[in-house]
């Protein structure tokens, strides 16, 4: 069978990280660790044909209502961007095929639709859409080439963002790696953050989430404190780093010190660690919702190396989505929302 549905547990899910290079979102620990904020399975769409293997990370959720009186199911993909994990080349037609036996396999499993987040750096596939497979532009994603000579990324940055960081600098503002004392300092920073910027509920990280993240990831997940003369923090993030991969994951700003534009000298030590350690990509990915935003513009004052964020919808079963997306466009959802049912949920 070219296709099949895998647990973590599973040995093709261990043998293909060994064989690739894959980022942190690939990781079972790390889907396992979304599955129970989704209140889901961490699963894995698992396509094997003439030597060539691929892994898809998916959350499996319970639709939260029902379907001809039976429970109904659908996938998405984990926190990030998991993407499509392949062990070599797929040429164009490979990938055509696969994604055909995918939505087979998802129908047989029950599946109504899944929507799988891309991976910027390592995903930089595009598909013709058709009707059960919609390949869509989410937004941009703005990285970082951590292999260059440092004065030559910071030369990069906007006149702007190094004119702050210069003056945090001179002011005696530092920077820390890796203080794990700062943890719990840094989740309620972020918490706090999340609520001045009233965010979705769905980034209110509980304490059990970041020790789960610390174990799973151990030494490639990475805590960054900015602080000022009387050890105040001022800003915190954690960021991850495996195989020449890092990805800038959270980040928050203490709303005293807001004024002072901490942040910039977060990433600046951010990306100063991983030119020191050999990264070459740091992802900071993009605006919030994949907009063009102010977070997104800030991000691009760091460089302008930018990396399309892309998407896939995949209708398993025609027939019901399409039942399902006739009530969205009569309660007027958006209609751009994969999958349209969820919307009200999720928005």
């Amino acid at each position: 069978m070219a296709c099949r549905i895998i647990d973590t547990k599973d040995i093709a899910w261990t043998k293909i990280l060994a064989d690739t290079n894959y980022d942190i979102y690939q990781l079972p620990c790390f889907n396992q660790i979304e599955s129970e904020i989704l209140a889901g399975e961490a699963k894995a769409f698992y396509y094997e044909h003439e030597k060539k293997s691929a892994l898809i990370p998916v959350i499996k959720r319970r639709i939260p209502f029902t379907i001809n009186g039976k429970p109904a199911f659908d996938a998405v993909s984990p926190y990030g961007y998991p993407g499509i994990l392949i062990s070599e080349n797929f040429s164009q037609e490979n990938l055509s095929f696969m994604f055909n036996e995918i939505q087979m396999c998802g129908l047989k499993n029950d599946l109504i639709s899944t929507f799988l987040r891309l991976h910027p750096i390592m995903n930089g596939l595009s598909i013709e859409s058709s009707e059960c497979i919609l390949f869509m532009n989410i937004g941009q994603s703005i990285a970082i080439d951590c292999s260059n000579d440092f004065e030559k990324i910071v030369n990069e940055f906007s006149s702007n963002h190094k004119k702050n960081i210069r003056k945090l600098l001179k002011d005696g503002v530092y920077y820390e790696v890796d203080n794990w004392i700062d943890y719990n300092r840094f989740q309620y920073l972020y918490s706090d953050t999340m609520r001045r910027v009233s965010a979705n509920q769905y980034y209110f990280y509980d304490r059990r989430y970041f020790e789960d993240l610390q174990q799973c990831l151990n030494n490639k997940l990475h805590l960054i404190t900015v602080k000022n003369k009387n050890r105040e923090i001022l800003a915190a993030g954690i960021f991850s780093s495996i195989n020449n991969f890092a990805q800038s994951i959270l980040t928050s700003t203490n709303f005293n010190f807001i004024k002072l534009a901490p942040s910039k000298l977060l990433f600046y030590g951010m990306i100063k660690w991983c030119n020191e350690n050999g990264v070459k990509l740091l992802n900071l990915g993009g605006g919030v919702g994949s907009q063009k935003d102010s977070l997104y513009n800030f991000k691009l004052g760091f460089g302008k190396e930018i990396y399309p964020f892309n998407g896939i919808g995949i209708i398993h079963n025609p027939k019901i989505y399409k039942e399902l997306e006739l009530k969205c466009k009569d309660k007027k959802n958006s209609s751009n929302y994969f999958p349209c049912y969820r919307s009200e949920q999720e928005n």
